[in-house]
């Protein structure tokens, strides 16, 4: 098969030569080789923008499946740490309050007898000095009734003061669980912060990333249309190798790590407008 330069001598020798038949069929010829070039231009830069485009995919969402374990690793370890401070307080608590109960109910206060029971004691001791026994033991057995009464009276009342006392003193307890809940609460949500920023720097690398990406493809399939060479004059760097560098600038970035690549499924990826364009031009031209 001719080539372009070929044939344009050929059309240049007909034209010449005069002979313009041949020179039509030379101009025809001229014209659908460069439809084909221009079209399989157009597929190829289509073809290394759907390349370029998987590998930083690929990397963001390596780096995203890495990011995501190490926080995942991070959270279940401190979720672990606030389980046993916990614990370790519940411990605690329990020893003391059963430490304080025991103190406490070791040490009742002794009861206050009535005034009536009081002159009651004192009349019964009186009637036995002057030998009047029969008195004296009618008055002891109504003693004892009212003693009785007022000793079960008195531990009712211990009992309640006491149950009132360990209730606030479980009070207090509760309130420093609920102090240590609020700092775990506080620990997490700071992580959780601190997660979401982690992430937002990386979403913002690969967002800009594509954005460049994109202006570049877009010189790129604008020139492959118009079918004219990749490299500018004077030297400067042309669309293809400034996309390239751009390319390996973020896969250097990122951190590729195998254990991390199973888990890239899970994170969500976004595909810009020039992949999109991309495919739709190669389908078009298939």
């Amino acid at each position: 098969m001719s080539t372009e330069r070929e044939l344009k001598d050929q059309l240049a020798q007909f034209e010449a030569e005069g002979k313009y038949y041949e020179a039509e069929q030379c101009k025809k010829k001229l014209k659908s080789l460069k439809a084909r070039s221009k079209k399989n231009s157009i597929k190829a830069t289509a073809a290394q923008h759907e390349e370029r485009l998987y590998k930083v995919e690929t990397v963001h969402e390596e780096e995203m499946a890495r990011i995501m374990a190490e926080w995942q690793t991070k959270i279940s370890t401190y979720e672990e740490q606030t389980v046993e401070l916990r614990e370790a307080m519940d411990e605690r608590h329990s020893h003391e309050y059963a430490q304080y109960s025991e103190e406490l109910r070791a040490k009742p206060r002794q009861p206050k007898f009535s005034v009536q029971l009081l002159n009651m004691r004192r009349i019964e001791q009186s009637l036995a000095r002057q030998q009047k026994y029969k008195e004296a033991q009618e008055v002891q057995m109504r003693a004892d009734i009212l003693e009785e009464w007022e000793r079960q009276k008195h531990d009712a009342e211990e009992d309640k003061r006491m149950s009132l006392l360990e209730e606030q003193y479980q009070s207090k307890q509760t309130l420093e669980m609920g102090v240590l809940q609020k700092k775990i609460s506080s620990g997490r949500d700071e992580l959780v912060k601190k997660m979401k920023k982690d992430i937002a720097v990386v979403e913002r690398r690969y967002q800009n990333v594509l954005t460049e990406m994109q202006h570049q493809q877009e010189l790129e399939m604008t020139r492959a249309t118009k079918n004219t060479p990749s490299v500018s004059r004077g030297g400067r760097k042309s669309s293809v190798s400034q996309v390239d560098s751009i390319v390996r600038q973020y896969i250097n970035a990122g951190t590729l790590s195998p254990k991390s690549s199973s888990q890239a499924s899970a994170v969500l990826t976004l595909t810009p407008r020039s992949s999109q364009s991309s495919r739709m031009m190669r389908e078009q031209l298939e």
